[in-house]
């Protein structure tokens, strides 16, 4: 294995690495980065500040280890990062993560791969096609998690914020049989955010709905601060259950021909919060 410091951690080639009580200071890239595949990755206890890093957790696996594999197994535990949380990984990688606290920024990467995450709290700044996404979520898992939309660059003007704003595909790709879930998971709106702002609890980007992809919300609460709860552009499918929806528009879905809308809602409490 060769690992480097880098103001953190840096992992880039292959082979195990553990950290326990860990402490970065302020960080070009990140306090923690991993970008070679073969890798077996714990960390506990870790706590990072400053201010020169845009992600505490950095992880972009670019690069092949023993036997070829790009594929990681990592587990975080116990996470307090003020930088954002960047995870990139593909395949047949395996992301656990439980107690992440982490600072403005969230992008998830997961082709082929399976990502549980309980007990944690996310950022997300303002509506992006780069950033602030999730991309490919072959078998993603949030669990007791809060999601908090926040104003991270001073932008004026209406904005718009999608706390998850959800790529089944991307350049032409056709992944199929996709399960984003979301159990007892509470979206938020930051103090900064404006009356004229859009917000979005969960939108989805264009898919067909034949592929078999898939949002599930399971329980939890959509906060009134929120436009939409759950927003289908063009296509796809959802399923909520048993959730506090208490967007002012709890459920917009648009599609038509391949992208058809499947939009499954039972025993969903949806408040009107208009003034009477």
């Amino acid at each position: 294995m060769t690992t480097a410091i880098y103001c953190g951690e840096t992992n880039d080639t292959h082979g195990s690495v553990q950290l326990q009580t860990h402490d970065a200071p302020a960080c070009v890239r990140g306090g923690r980065v991993l970008t070679g595949g073969y890798t077996d990755m714990q960390v506990t206890g870790y706590r990072e500040r400053g201010t020169l890093h845009r992600y505490g957790i950095n992880i972009e696996v670019d690069g092949s280890g023993f036997g070829n594999s790009y594929a990681i197994d990592v587990n975080m535990r116990d996470v307090d990062i003020s930088g954002g949380f960047d995870v990139g990984v593909i395949g047949g990688s395996h992301v656990q993560g439980s107690n992440i606290r982490s600072g403005p920024g969230f992008h998830l990467y997961a082709p082929g791969s399976r990502i549980s995450i309980q007990s944690s709290s996310f950022q997300i700044g303002e509506f992006s096609g780069t950033w602030d996404r999730v991309v490919y979520p072959q078998d993603v898992l949030f669990d007791d998690c809060d999601f908090t939309v926040a104003d991270t660059a001073g932008t004026k003007g209406p904005r718009s914020f999608a706390a998850i704003h959800t790529y089944w595909q991307i350049s032409g790709g056709r992944a199929t049989n996709q399960t984003l879930r979301f159990k007892d998971c509470r979206w938020h709106a930051g103090p900064n955010i404006k009356a004229v702002d859009t917000l979005y609890a969960i939108y989805t980007e264009a898919d067909e709905l034949a592929l078999g992809n898939q949002v599930l919300v399971e329980r939890g609460n959509i906060s009134p601060a929120y436009d939409y709860g759950v927003y289908i552009k063009q296509g796809g499918r959802a399923a909520i259950t048993g959730t506090e929806n208490a967007a002012a528009a709890p459920y917009a879905a648009y599609g038509s021909g391949i992208y058809g809308v499947e939009l499954h809602v039972d025993g969903v409490q949806i408040q009107d919060t208009r003034p009477k």
